[in-house]
Order: C-alpha cells, then sequence, then structure tokens
C-alpha cells in the first residue's frame, strides 16, 4: 500500500514565508494557518492509511474465505497448515482492528484539536481586525498629533519674537523709569524747598494779617470810643427775667432772674435784631436760671471757656453782630415776648470823616497784604 506525505506545500509555504519579510501577527497568522495544514495532511493521510488497512482487511478477508475453500476441499492435508496460517491472519487482522481503533482514537483527538484550532484561529481573526482598527486610530491620533505640534511650534515662535519685543521695551521702559525716578529726586527737592518758602511766606502773611486785623480792631474801637450811647436804659420786661445787659461788640448778652425764685428757660428764645439781620438763641429744654443769678451767652470768638449754668458760649456763631440799632428779644416756650432792650447809637464825628478813615486803613492793609497774597498763591501753584 502507497501513502503521500505533502512535504511540498509546506516547504512551499516556508519559502514564501522567508523571502518577504512580515509583521509579528501576520507571521502569527501563517503560522497557524501552516498549523492547522499540517494538521489537514495528518489526518488526511491516517484516513488513507485507514482505507488501505480496511482494504487489506477485505483482502484478508477474502484470502481467509478462500483459505477456508481450500482448506474445506483439502481438510486433510492441509489442516494443520491453514490452521496456522488462520491464526497468523487473524492475528493479524486483530493487529489491524486494533490499529484501526487506535488511528480512529487519534482521528478524534486530531478533530478535537482542528476544532480548537479552528476556534483559535476566528478569535485570532477578530483580534486582528480590531488591531488594524486599532491601528488605523492610531495613526489618524498621530496625524492630528503631528498637525498640532506644528501648529504649537509655530505659536511658541510667534510667543518668542513678542517675548524677544516686549524684553527690549522693558528694558527702554528701564531707563526711562530711571531717569524719571532721576528726575523726581531733583523735583521732589524742589518742592520740598518751595514748600518750605511757601509755609515761610504763609506765615509771614498770616502775622501781618494778625497784625492788620488788630489794627483794624485798634482803629474800629478807636472809632467807637467816639460814640455816645443814647436811651441805654430802653428795656421793659412783663416777667421776672429782664434783658440785664449786651455788648457794644457783640459779644455776649447777659439776662438776670430778679425774683425768689426758680425760673425754667427750657424752649426760650433770645432774637437779636441789627437792621434786617436776626440771630436766634435757643435755651436747651432742661436750662433752669436760679432765683437772682444771671445768666451770659457768649458768642464763639468771644475767648471765654464754657462755664454752665452762669455762662454758655453760642458755638454756632461767631458774634451777636455790632451796628447802629440793635434790638434784643426774650421769648418764652410759647412764642411770647417777656423782655426787650434796645439801643440805639450815635456819633459825635461826622460821618463822612469817620467813613473817609475806615476806607482809607483798609485800602492800605489791602494794598500791602495784595503782592505777599499773589505772590504765596503763585509759589503754591507752582509746587502743587
Amino acid at each position: 500500500m502507497a501513502t503521500s506525505t505533502p512535504s511540498n506545500p509546506r516547504q512551499s509555504s516556508r519559502r514564501s514565508s522567508m523571502s518577504t519579510p512580515l509583521s509579528p501577527t501576520r507571521i502569527s497568522r501563517l503560522q497557524e494557518k501552516e498549523d492547522l495544514r499540517q494538521l489537514n495532511d495528518r489526518l488526511a493521510v491516517y484516513i488513507d492509511k485507514v482505507r488501505s488497512l480496511e482494504s487489506e482487511n477485505s483482502v484478508l478477508q477474502l484470502q481467509v474465505t478462500e483459505r477456508d475453500e481450500v482448506r474445506s476441499r483439502e481438510v486433510t492435508g492441509l489442516k494443520d497448515l491453514y490452521e496456522t496460517e488462520l491464526a497468523d491472519a487473524r492475528r493479524s487482522l486483530d493487529d489491524t482492528a486494533r490499529e484501526r481503533a487506535k488511528l480512529q482514537i487519534e482521528l478524534g483527538k486530531l478533530r478535537g484539536d482542528h476544532e480548537q484550532l479552528q476556534l483559535s484561529f476566528s478569535k485570532k481573526e477578530s483580534d486582528f481586525g480590531a488591531l488594524q482598527a486599532k491601528l488605523r486610530d492610531s495613526e489618524a491620533l498621530l496625524h492630528t498629533t503631528d498637525a498640532a505640534l506644528f501648529t504649537a511650534k509655530s505659536e511658541k515662535k510667534a510667543l518668542e519674537q513678542e517675548v524677544e519685543s516686549l524684553q527690549a521695551e522693558i528694558g527702554q521702559f528701564e531707563s526711562a523709569l530711571a531717569k524719571l525716578k532721576s528726575q523726581l529726586g531733583e523735583v521732589t527737592l524742589i518742592k520740598v524747598d518751595l514748600e518750605n518758602k511757601c509755609q515761610s511766606l504763609s506765615e509771614e502773611l498770616e502775622f501781618r494779617k494778625n497784625i492788620y486785623e488788630e489794627e483794624i480792631k485798634e482803629t474800629r474801637r478807636r472809632h467807637e470810643t467816639r460814640l455816645v450811647e443814647v436811651d441805654a436804659h430802653s428795656a421793659s420786661a412783663t416777667g421776672n427775667v429782664v434783658v440785664e445787659e449786651l455788648d457794644v461788640d457783640g459779644k455776649f448778652i447777659r439776662l438776670k432772674n430778679n425774683s425768689d425764685q426758680d425760673q425754667p428757660l427750657g424752649g426760650w428764645e433770645i432774637a437779636r435784631t441789627i437792621g434786617e439781620t436776626t440771630a436766634n438763641y435757643k435755651f436747651t429744654s432742661r436750662y433752669v436760671l436760679k432765683a437772682g443769678q444771671t445768666v451770659t451767652i457768649w458768642a464763639a470768638n468771644a475767648g471765654v471757656p464754657q462755664s454752665p449754668p452762669s455762662d454758655l458760649i453760642w458755638k454756632n456763631q461767631n458774634s451777636w453782630g455790632t451796628g447802629q440799632d440793635v434790638k434784643v428779644v426774650l421769648r418764652n416756650s410759647q412764642g411770647e415776648e417777656v423782655a426787650r432792650r434796645t439801643t440805639v447809637f450815635t456819633t459825635s464825628v461826622p460821618e463822612e470823616e469817620v467813613d473817609e478813615e475806615e476806607v482809607e486803613v483798609a485800602e492800605e492793609i489791602e494794598a500791602e497784604s495784595r503782592p505777599r497774597q499773589q505772590a504765596a498763591d503763585n509759589r503754591s501753584c507752582a509746587v502743587m
């Protein structure tokens, strides 16, 4: 009996696989195909061998039958010979049966291996498809990354150029800043010097202003000494509290309680009128003027410290005011007039002379103070 071995396809596949370099995945697939092809070849060999054994078995059975016929014809002389040959044939048949059973077992194993290889091959095919898809995705991602990298490099180059430009500008700004700081130091020194000079001039101006104001006050006092009070006792009262005195210079107004009982003055009001100008002072709700006592309401610029309840300071009013005709009215909390005092002044000096002297003094003071004030203002503006 003749058997064939599939050696040529295997050698050709090996030559083809060795002729061109392949990827590991491709090599694995080819190896699996080669293994599957070898198993198929072995299976075909086993099947041919089984068929050959079956044919041999048929031949042997035929020979046995022929021998049985011959033996039946030649029973007498050839019985021992045929029995020996028959035993040999039976042993051969048994050996063939055992070989066949063994081949069938191997065939079953090969079929199982074949099925397992088929499953493994299908899985590998699926894995290979997934890897190819993943490879395509990776290639697309690589292209995208390359494009992004190129863009980033371009932006980096542009930013580097911009940074160089900004650094150059910063250098220019720093040099300009250094110059400005130097100039600022010089300007600061000049400013301090000018401020000191301005302060000195301001103090000198204030000093001269105070001197001029004192001279004006002295001049007015000198003129007011020429005034003669007429009807100085023009006062009236409907109650116990009277307007006892009012200052000619507008520094105070004094009230007095002539009774032997305390008088509450909460809500009472003093109204001073000079011409068309009126100033009103109102007592607090809890103030009480003791029996036989006086209370003096001083203007804020009178220079007198507050000492209640006898001396009160009108903080919102610098002066009660001065003039030729002064009228003071005291009203209670209901607005009723309870006391009054009127003072009329005349002058023994002609009004024209007094006016001319006051105008001359005012013009002289103004003429002397104007240049200094203007110089101080100019220096102040220059410093600012």
